[in-house]
């Protein structure tokens, strides 16, 4: 499936006290009463290995189904009376990188955002703490394949985070929503003025725009190549983020069809 708008998580009223179980990468979650259990399978450094990301004492645990191990991935995960959703969201969000040396959390999560952080597994422990913080007030991220964050400050800021150089690039403002395509190499975002805009990762990178009153409605192959997008009452397509075609007039985009290769 092709990966989901980064909008932040959707608030809920339910509130939950027990210890909060998911998948870091989870494909699948059942909801059984206030609790939350997933598996997810980490796939950093060539390895498939399930684990277990969950919230204890306002901490994030991260428990290795193969080793039988458990890690303190941060002891300030949500605050004593989180929402269930805060809970929900902060588990989901933890994110290991491509060679399976990082993981990147959120901590301190409130409302809808907490500070981006990440720390080396391999040599985090009790008695050495790894915690690097990357930035406060985020409220989603991803991860590139070559260790870049992509994430959103505050409500509508993105930058792009290079953790080799421990360096940060501001990308847009007004920014209501983007997707990364899945090799990390194209960023895609819309401003809240409806202006759809596109940029390579790497430092710098030029952004160009592809269109103006973009509406929500759109659906993308996973390398962000074909675009498909409404704008006033039209249908559009982007391919190549180059050639645009007009599919329909006088329509409304309601759903489509994705088998995970494409559209």
């Amino acid at each position: 499936v092709a990966p989901a708008p980064q909008d932040g998580p959707v608030p809920a009223k339910k509130k939950s006290k027990l210890p909060v179980i998911i998948g870091g990468i989870a494909a699948a979650a059942v909801v059984i009463g206030a609790a939350v259990f997933g598996i997810s399978h980490f796939g950093g450094g060539g390895k498939d290995v399930p684990s277990l990301t969950y919230v204890k004492d306002n901490g994030i645990y991260r428990y290795n189904m193969k080793s039988g191990k458990g890690m303190e991935i941060t002891s300030k995960g949500v605050g004593k009376n989180s929402e269930y959703y805060e809970i929900y969201y902060t588990v989901n969000q933890v994110a290991e990188s491509k060679d399976g040396k990082y993981l990147f959390f959120l901590e301190d999560y409130s409302g809808s955002s907490g500070k981006l952080a990440y720390i080396n597994q391999k040599k985090q422990s009790d008695k050495n703490d790894t915690t690097e913080k990357i930035d406060s007030d985020v409220n989603s991220f991803q991860i590139t394949d070559d260790n870049k964050v992509i994430y959103k400050k505050g409500s509508s800021t993105l930058y792009i985070y290079d953790l080799k150089t421990d360096e940060k690039e501001k990308v847009g403002s007004n920014v209501m929503t983007y997707l990364l395509s899945e090799d990390g190499k194209t960023l895609l975002f819309i401003t809240d003025e409806y202006d759809m805009y596109y940029r390579e990762t790497t430092a710098d990178a030029d952004k160009e725009k592809l269109d103006s009153d973009v509406q929500f409605s759109y659906y993308y192959t996973k390398d962000l190549n074909t675009l498909y997008y409404t704008k006033d009452t039209d249908i559009y397509c982007i391919k190549n983020l180059k050639d645009k075609e007009k599919v329909a007039a006088d329509a409304y985009l309601l759903g489509n069809y994705n088998d995970g290769a494409g559209i």
